[in-house]
Order: structure tokens, then C-alpha cells, then sequence
């Protein structure tokens, strides 16, 4: 194999292993959607680090969709600019 050939099949797998930003951005708002149920969270990609944007009910949720984005492929960083309607938890009355 010379240098040329080389490059290129390391450049290949390269690009195999990295998710692109677009992807990354997508599967993200997939998983909120599906875990978390929020519509309202926006989502950003660059080089890996992900942003989040929007808001929330509580700050159990705010967490939880930081903790769930921070575990897919491709994700070097968040930064969870997600605010709380209400910062407190819900307590659940006993009857």
C-alpha cells in the first residue's frame, strides 16, 4: 500500500467513526423528544459539543435531558442553556 492509498483509507475511517454535526443535532432532538417529551428544547452542534436551548417544567427535567444527550455517540461537551418554569420539584401529595 503507498502513502497515497494510505491516506485516503485513514481519512475514510475517519469519517466513518465521526458523526457529523447534523447527526449528532438530529438524534439528539429524537431522544428529548422521545424521553424527555419536550418539543420546546432546541439543539446545536459544533465539532461534537452539543448545546441545549429552551425551557422546561422543572429542574429534574432541565437535568435529564442534559444527561440523556451527553450519552450519545459523537458528543465530546454539553452546554445546557435549558431554563425552569418553576426551579422547585413537583411534590407528590399523599391522599
Amino acid at each position: 500500500m503507498n502513502g497515497k492509498q494510505r491516506a485516503q483509507q485513514i481519512e475514510l475511517r475517519r469519517q466513518l467513526s465521526w458523526d457529523s454535526d447534523t447527526e449528532i443535532a438530529k438524534r439528539a432532538r429524537s431522544i428529548l423528544r422521545w424521553k424527555i417529551r419536550y418539543d420546546s428544547i432546541q439543539v446545536k452542534a459544533d465539532q461534537g459539543h452539543v448545546t441545549l436551548l429552551g425551557e422546561v417544567n422543572w429542574d429534574l427535567d432541565r437535568e435529564a435531558a442534559e444527561h440523556t444527550v451527553r450519552k450519545l455517540s459523537g458528543v465530546v461537551g454539553i452546554t445546557n442553556l435549558i431554563a425552569t418554569k418553576d426551579p422547585t420539584v413537583p411534590s407528590v401529595r399523599s391522599a
